[in-house]
Formats: C-alpha cells, sequence, structure tokens
C-alpha cells in the first residue's frame, strides 16, 4: 500500500511539471478537475473546490475560507434564494483579487446551503482564456468573475418541453460594491445591481 502511494505522489510530483492536462474524476457533475499547469504552476481550465484546498494554496485559501465572517443576516436570506441558481466562478490562482474574494464566495455559498454540485471553478491564465476556451462567449475580461444564473424548465414554446436552460441574472467582477454576500442578494433577489466595471 505504501508503495502504491508513494508512487502516486511521485507521478504527481513529475506530472505538475508538464503542460499535459490531467483528470480527476470524482462523483459530482461539478468536481471533474480537468486542470493543466503553467511553467509558474498556476492552474488553468475546470477544477473544483477540492484543488484550491490542496498543495500549493492550501494555506492561502484556508486562512481567507475560516477567518471571513460573512453578515449572518444576509446569509440567512440568500438560503431562500438558492433553489435553480447556478454559480460559475472564474479567477486566477496567480491573482490576489482571486485568492481574497473566493474563499469568501465559498464561504458564503457553503452557509447558505448551496449545493457544490450548482458551483463551477474556471481557472484562468493572465488573458483570462483556458485550452478548453471555457470562456468563450461569456465576456471575462477581470477575475474573479462570479456568473449566476438561473436555471428554468422550457413549457415547450422556446425550446423542447422539458429542456432546462440557464439564464444568466448577473455577475460580480473583481470586487463586489459592498460584501459578498450584499451583492450577492441584490443579485438573487432581483435588486438593482451594476458590478464594478459595469457601463
Amino acid at each position: 500500500m505504501k508503495k502504491i502511494l508513494l508512487s502516486a505522489i511521485l507521478a504527481f510530483a513529475f506530472g505538475c511539471k508538464t503542460q499535459n492536462s490531467t483528470t480527476v474524476k470524482t462523483e459530482s457533475k461539478n468536481e471533474i478537475s480537468r486542470l493543466s499547469k503553467t511553467s509558474d504552476g498556476d492552474l488553468l481550465g475546470q477544477g473544483n473546490v477540492k484543488d484550491l484546498f490542496g498543495e500549493p494554496f492550501r494555506a492561502g485559501f484556508s486562512a481567507g475560507y475560516d477567518s471571513y465572517k460573512p453578515d449572518v443576516e444576509t446569509v440567512s436570506k440568500l438560503r431562500d434564494l438558492t433553489n435553480g441558481i447556478s454559480v460559475k466562478i472564474f479567477m486566477g490562482t496567480w491573482c490576489e483579487d482571486s485568492q481574497n474574494q473566493v474563499p469568501k464566495c465559498y464561504k458564503i455559498l457553503h452557509d447558505a446551503g448551496f449545493d457544490k454540485n450548482d458551483v463551477t471553478l474556471i481557472f484562468v491564465d493572465r488573458s483570462k482564456t483556458t485550452p478548453e476556451k471555457l470562456e468563450a462567449g461569456l465576456n471575462i475580461t477581470n477575475v474573479p468573475t462570479f456568473i449566476f444564473n438561473k436555471t428554468t424548465q422550457l413549457a415547450g414554446k422556446e425550446g423542447p418541453r422539458g429542456e432546462t436552460i440557464a439564464k444568466e441574472l448577473n455577475r460580480i467582477v473583481e470586487s463586489p460594491r459592498e460584501t459578498l454576500e450584499k451583492d450577492m442578494l441584490k443579485i438573487l433577489s432581483n435588486q438593482p445591481y451594476k458590478h464594478t466595471y459595469a457601463d
């Protein structure tokens, strides 16, 4: 058993030095990692929260997650608004704003009872792109970008009956206007909201 574990660790360590993608499959739909690494060790592609809390990122992201104390009243209101909502997070492991805001977002989502299967995490390079073009058509100009989508089921007029579509409600770009949880509440309760870079 120790030999297998040692072999796996060595394979991972040597594999990290290449640009090759690695795929790790786990049970839930958004816990699939299809990541590659840059020569600087930054992550690229679709990942999950486990990638943030693994080495070498664990210390920074764990500290940010553990130390953030979201407003309890706001989070309580968010709990009633999560049904049918999905979140797509674009971030850079190289980006200080991402390192600051993404752990806070995960803390809020956890405290609000958000289903982790409804959160997609995408790591981008400094050009805000991924090898798989996961950012295509989404106008990702700054990171982190938190896109909040409402999933609805079509009645048959707009498309095949029973098909589900996700429509963007709004997004938080780079940093919140107030706090992440207060900005999220505005978005999910359909209050007027403009992100930091909106015209």
